[in-house]
């Protein structure tokens, strides 16, 4: 499922990478972006801190996420939007969350 939300997403942006316009857009659309709790800035600031690598890879450009950085993305996200906020105990709670009430009902 997450690999069709990033196929499908990055399809509308940087295929087969996302870059930072097109993750702003999908959290925009699905709701990750309250304007409250998460704004612009933290998506942008959590899209920079899962897309830093320490080698040059033509595959994996750095100014744009592959897969696995997108899930690690969001992770972030989810840590940041229901953890820190107090709204679960754990990580995976807050991963479960984000899946579940913003992802899977956006894709």
């Amino acid at each position: 499922m997450i690999k069709d939300v990033f196929i499908h997403t990055a399809a509308k942006d940087a295929f087969p990478t996302l870059e930072m316009y097109g993750t702003e857009e999908f959290s925009k659309n699905m709701g990750l972006i309250d304007g409250k709790h998460v704004k612009k800035k933290d998506v942008n600031r959590m899209f920079i801190a899962a897309n830093v690598s320490d080698n040059d890879n033509s595959v994996n450009p750095a100014n744009a996420m592959v897969r696995y950085e997108f899930i690690e993305f969001l992770v972030r996200m989810a840590k940041y939007k229901y953890k820190e906020a107090g709204l679960v105990a754990t990580c995976a709670e807050s991963f479960e969350k984000l899946i579940n009430e913003l992802v899977l009902p956006y894709h």
